[in-house]
This record gives C-alpha cells, structure tokens and sequence, in this order.
C-alpha cells in the first residue's frame, strides 16, 4: 500500500536520523580502528594508583613495623633496577613471608615485582632485612611494599614514604657515586640555568656495609669512585660485595680508584689490586705535584703529595717523580671486561688537593668522559621535538615498533568509504531511488544495504591494517671479551598483538655457532623512554588509562632470569622489552694475535674466526681506524694484518661519508629515520666515535653502557659484525598455550673484544 502524502516527510525524518545515527557509529568504529581501547572483553582493566589495602591476615595480630631504603646515598634513577633495603620486624617468631615491590613501568601501567628467593622470617625482636631489586617507571607515582604469605595471601602492604624515597634522578642524569669516603664531586657540578639539576649528580656511601651485594645496584651509576683514606671501612667489605663492583665493572662501568697513604694496606687487598692497571708496590711522600699541575695549566700551587708507587701501566695518562727521580704513573688506566678502571695514585680527599684552590677543575677534568657527551648538537630542542625523544634509545624503540605489515588508520580511505555511504543515503536516495524510480520505500532497503556495505568495508580495512596474530621485532648485541672469557648480552625486542589479550613473556638465547651452544634464559624487563615525550619517564600524559596490573618474577643468581607474567597488551598494540644475560665463554683454540707497529697506532698480526658462524659485514675496529672483512667471513677463516695493511678512517665509515663532485660529504643523521635499525645500533654502538650528539643531535644516556667508544682508545680491537642466526627469541604464551611468534624484524650483532699487545 502506498503511504499517504503525509506520512512521507515522517519516513523521509525518519531515514534521516537512522542515517546520522548510522554516520556516527561509522566514525566512531574508525576512530577506534586507529586508536584502540582496552575493554573487559580481553583485558581486565584497573585503576593504576589505588590505595595501600588494609593489614587482612597480620600473624597472631601483632602489628608489623617495614622501612625501606632506596638507592644508593639516598638517591636512585629512573627507569633502572634500583636497590632496595626493606626491614621487617614485628610478628609471630617463625613466621615465614615473601617480600613484593609493586610499582609503575615507563608506561605508568602498575608492575608487581616479585621472586622466591625474596623471603623474610618474623620476628617481634630481631628486624628480617632484605634486599631487592625493582625498576621504577615515574618518579611521582607511590611505590608500596607488600607481604604475603605461602598461599599468597596479603598479609600488609604500605606505601614508600618520601624521606624512604629520597631523591630520584632522571634517566639521562649523569651520576656519580663516592664508596668509602667523600672526594668533594657535588662542589664540581654545576648547575643548569633554571637551578634545576646540576651538570651532574653525586652520592655517598660512607659505609661498606651499605653496598650492594649484587652488580644490579649500580645500574644507574655512571662511574663509582672508590676512596681508599679510610681503609679499615674499605676492608670490611664482603666478598660479594666486592664481586658486585668488579662485575659492574666487567659489563661496561667505569670505576675511579684513589689510592695514596694507604697504599700498602690496599696491595693486600686481592679483589681491587686484580682490577687495578698496575700493581701497587709501596707508598712514597713528598712527591712533587708539578707534572699535575702542568696537566691542568693551574698556575694555583698544590702541596706536595703521597703517592702509591706503581710499576709501568700500559695506558698511562701522566707520571710523577719520586725523590730518587724515579717516574712512575699518576693517572694510569686499564680495560677490564667491558668497562674501564683508573687508577688516582693519590689521595683524592687527602689534605694537599682538598686544600686546592684549583680542586674542581681538576675532578671535572678526571672525570669528563663521565658526563660529558661529545661536541654540541647542530640542532635546537624544537627541532627534534616532533619526534618525542631527545635520546638515540627512543629512535631505537620507535624502530623496532615499526612492523611493516601493520598500518594505523588511512584517513583517505576512511573518507572515500564514508563518502560513498553519505552518496547512496543522500543524493543516490533522492534522486534515482525516490524521485526517477518513484520507490520511496526502496530508501529503507538501500539504507541496510549502504550501512551493511560500509561496515563490511571498514572491517576489511580493520583486517588489512591490523593483521591478527603475534610478531616481534628485536636487536640483540653479544660482547664477547677474550680477557675474562664471558659473555654479555643484550636484547630489546617489541611485541605486538593484534587481539587484546594477557601474555606471559619469557626470553631466552638460542644455540648459535661455538658461543652459544644451548639456551639460557634471560633477565626480562620492561623498556622505557628517557624524555617528556609521550610515554616518557618524565610525561605528564598518562598513557596506561585501563592497562592492568602485571608482575615480573625474578630469580637471582649466576642464572638470573625473569619472567613477564599477565601483561596486557592492547588491540594491535605493543609492548617494549629489555634482557640481559651473561655466561662463560670456552674459546676455541685459534690462532689469534693482534699488536702494534712499533711506533704507530697501526695493527699488525692475525685473527681467526672463532665463533662457528659467518660474521657479515664485518670489520676490526681500533683507536681512529677501521680495517675491513670480507663481506662473508667464514667460520676459522683467518685475516693477515701487516705493515702494508692500510686502514681506513673510522668515523668516515660511521658517518658514511663520500666524495661528491670532489667534495667530502657525510650522509646526514635523521632522527626521524625508523628503517636502518643495522645503522641505528652501529650508531649506539660506538656513538662517540660517530661524533656523539654533534653528529645525532640525540643524546646517548640511556643505553650509555652499549657504547664502546672509549675502549677502542685503550688495549682493545674490537671485531664487529652482524651475524644471519636468530640469537634471542621471546616465548609468549596465553594460560598454558603458547603463541606462535612471528619474527618480523631481527638482527644480532656481535662485538669480540680481543687484547692488543704492545
């Protein structure tokens, strides 16, 4: 029947309506193509800063008493593992609880760390002290201790007080640490123009049996200065303790040595004269400071000093004479592991230099490789504001969440679907459906239609954008240290899923070659991002709005390894990681020898690959020179390096510079560059000796420990190259099931850091 006149304004309202209504939905599922949400269909959300819960099971009713000591010297920095010294006393004498640290990651999305070995027995008298281990995200958000019991039931949680907290650092804030007495480093800091942070920041651990009794607590350390004036202090420290610094050290710190009266006691000390450049032989006094004073152009007199007398060093920076005329070194250096010790053959904090009227000169001068990044950006902040991060650790990141089959949301496209839809309930419904085909009520059938078909469109574009499934993209850098036969690992990887779900992670190593012949699990952690960018450390966005709660399960150890339980990771979202691994090395027997031309800084001698694997696109780096592989250098092929070999400049290769129209030219860095991840990790790799921040305009704090720049000036070759084998996997599962992994994108480097003879 066909509808009286007055009706067909109604019908036509009607359409319309139906239409916008229609429209809206449309717009509103596009808009969560691009940006999806966590809801309660995959992921349980949860408020990220709830309150400290109620005391629910406290043993026999008495009340527990938990302090906390963060950090070093009442300091501790974000986005690193930071020590924790938590006292627990109170309770049922027997009473067993499990110690838990929950916290926010460097999205601001809440984490439980946690571990078996974190254990505390009660005791109303004696207070149980534990230490432990988290990595904090926010420097503003609480923090709150927890304790439960066997079954896991809580059993009191309390929030970190601020004087508990003391004084968090950025993560890109130099940091200096004083063990065993202060050498006067915060009087040579300056301030920044707004008074905010000085040029760097310095701690003091006055007693020994403050130290951390694993390498973990000094992650956040730039360099440990170590005073030897109060040496009983210094002698009380534990085996484990010392073993802490010295494994510190062998993954990439740098440790400053002050050695002068005490000299003597000190060459008994095992653990520290193993380290030192040079062994101690005895003290001398009455050492003229004239050579020191000529190294730092002070024309302020310095008094004269005592010395610990040494034997020769291979790296020495600059010698004194005693009264026999003899020289021996001042400020001598050495390479141990992956990191550098210098030995001060003098009292920092003895009476003669803190009386110096030139004192803070010469610390800044000491220690200016600490801090101090390589030349000035070219670039202003607001240049590189655009892209989110002032830091090569955050171009890293945003290339590996690059996955080349995931694309966010085409606004073209969006518009032609939603231009069709509006064309067919617009003029198509007017003007061919109502008015030339006179089928008015034919407008309702082309209304599903048209809706039906823009849905469909944009759910096939949903599907193209956002592939299902799980991938991972991941570097992974392996230092291989033919001196202390270990190996040290590391990996970043991002994980992308394109359904909302909760994941179990866990990373292990891969049998590669001769190096690494079984798995090993990996230390995980999350990954944050240095800067006040969108999820950066020091952002006031929050970016973690209905992202769970999930824990980090650690096992302490040789074998330290961790497990990432129940993370959240929303519709084709990703999540950043972090791992750390280290494991004896048994070398193969090669026939291996580099040392130096006489004269020269030139490399002569021979080098066999040991690894078992072909190293691709390799080279021999040393000081300012670079002698290059064959692009595919087969396992126990060896290279001849000769007086005739000639080398080529290094920081030409890592510039990529070449000659236009007989002009030099260096392929310029572009922050914004998310496809060369080999270029990006040869730039972190050795970031000063590409030019640091003049040639970047990024800074290299986060990831400092990557850089082995300064080795390269020291007893060092280092072999570098890429190897074709997937080292590191990530292992994802769902429950008990685990998820098939999709390797998007992956490289491994290898660095073989081999002795230079003289």
């Amino acid at each position: 029947m066909t509808p009286s006149t007055s009706t067909i304004p109604v019908l036509g309202q009607m359409r319309r309506w139906i239409a916008w209504i229609g429209l809206s939905a449309w717009v509103g599922f596009a808009v969560a193509i691009g940006s999806p949400l966590l809801t309660s269909g995959g992921v349980s959300a949860q408020s990220p800063a709830r309150a400290p819960a109620a005391s629910r099971s406290q043993p026999t009713g008495a009340k527990l008493q938990i302090s906390t000591e963060m950090g070093l010297g009442k300091q501790w920095k974000v986005g690193y593992s930071t020590r924790m010294r938590i006292s627990v006393k109170g309770g049922e004498k027997g009473v067993i609880g499990w110690v838990q640290v929950r916290t926010v990651d460097g999205d601001g999305v809440p984490v439980l760390y946690k571990s078996k070995d974190w254990q505390v027995h009660f005791d109303p008298d004696q207070p149980a002290s534990l230490e432990v281990y988290a990595q904090h995200g926010r420097s503003n958000q609480p923090i709150y201790i927890r304790l439960v019991d066997a079954d896991h039931q809580l059993i009191v949680e309390q929030e970190v007080s601020l004087e508990e907290r003391g004084s968090p650092l950025p993560s890109t804030q130099p940091w200096i640490l004083s063990i065993a007495g202060d050498m006067g480093f915060d009087q040579a800091s300056v301030k920044t123009i707004d008074g905010s942070l000085a040029s760097f920041s310095s701690a003091i651990v006055s007693r020994c049996e403050d130290l951390p009794r694993s390498a973990v607590g000094y992650e956040g350390a730039d360099q440990l200065a170590l005073s030897t004036l109060n040496v009983e202090d210094l002698s009380s420290m534990s085996p484990e303790q010392s073993q802490a610094i010295r494994e510190w050290v062998e993954r990439g710190g740098k440790l400053l040595v002050s050695v002068g009266k005490s000299a003597k006691r000190v060459s008994g000390m095992e653990w520290l004269q193993g380290m030192l450049p040079t062994p101690i032989i005895d003290s001398v006094s009455n050492v003229d400071p004239g050579p020191l004073e000529s190294w730092l152009n002070s024309e302020k007199p310095l008094d004269r000093l005592t010395c610990a007398q040494t034997q020769n060093a291979s790296l020495v920076e600059l010698n004194v004479m005693n009264a026999r005329r003899e020289s021996f070194p001042l400020i001598s250096k050495r390479a141990v592991g992956l990191g550098q010790v210098t030995l001060f053959a003098a009292d920092i904090d003895g009476p003669s230099i803190t009386a110096w009227s030139d004192r803070n000169k010469f610390l800044e001068k000491l220690l200016l490789g600490t801090w101090k990044q390589s030349g000035k950006s070219t670039r202003t902040k607001e240049s590189i504001a655009s892209v989110g991060y002032d830091d090569l650790s955050g171009q890293m990141r945003a290339t590996l969440d690059l996955f080349s089959n995931v694309e966010t949301a085409n606004l073209t496209l969006l518009a032609a679907v939603l231009g069709l839809f509006l064309l067919v309930v617009g003029p198509l419904d007017y003007f061919v459906v109502s008015r030339s085909w006179k089928k008015p009520k034919w407008t309702w059938w082309t209304l599903a239609i048209s809706s039906l078909g823009a849905s469909i469109g944009i759910g096939a574009l949903a599907v193209h954008w956002k592939p299902k499934g799980v991938q991972v993209n991941q570097l992974s850098i392996w230092d291989l240290d033919l001196s202390t036969r270990q190996i040290h690992g590391r990996m970043w990887a991002h994980l992308y899923s394109g359904d909302q779900h909760r994941f179990e992670v866990k990373g292990t190593t891969k049998p590669v070659g001769l190096f690494s012949k079984d798995s090993q699990s990996i230390d995980l952690n999350w990954l944050g991002l240095p800067g006040n960018g969108l999820g950066g450390f020091e952002s006031s966005v929050a970016s973690d709005r209905g992202m769970p709660e999930y824990g980090i399960d650690t096992t302490a150890g040789p074998s330290a390894d961790s497990t990432i339980q129940e993370v959240g990771i929303p519709l084709a979202g990703t999540k950043a990681f972090q791992g750390s691994w280290t494991r004896d090395w048994d070398v193969p027997n090669t026939r291996s020898e580099l040392h130096l031309v006489s004269g020269s800084d030139l490399l002569q001698g021979s080098w066999e690959n040991p690894l078992g694997v072909d190293i691709l696109d390799g080279a021999i780096y040393y000081r300012n020179w670079l002698y290059v592989l064959p692009s595919r250098f087969a396992p126990n092929q060896s290279l001849e390096l000769s007086v005739t070999s000639l080398p080529k400049d290094l920081t030409r290769r890592l510039q990529r510079k070449r000659m236009v129209d007989g002009v030099e030219r260096n392929l310029a860095w572009d922050p914004m560059e998310r496809k060369d991840l080999g270029r990006i990790a040869e730039t972190m790799m050795f970031y000063k000796a590409a030019g640091g921040e003049n040639y970047t305009s990024l800074g290299n704090r986060f990831l400092k420990n990557v850089d082995h720049s300064e080795l390269l000036r020291m007893d060092r070759a280092i072999i570098v190259g890429r190897i074709k084998e997937e080292s590191t996997q990530l292992v994802a599962k769902r429950g008990t099931v685990e998820q098939p992994v999709s390797m998007e994108k992956s490289q491994t480097w290898i660095r073989i850091l081999i002795p230079v003879s003289p």
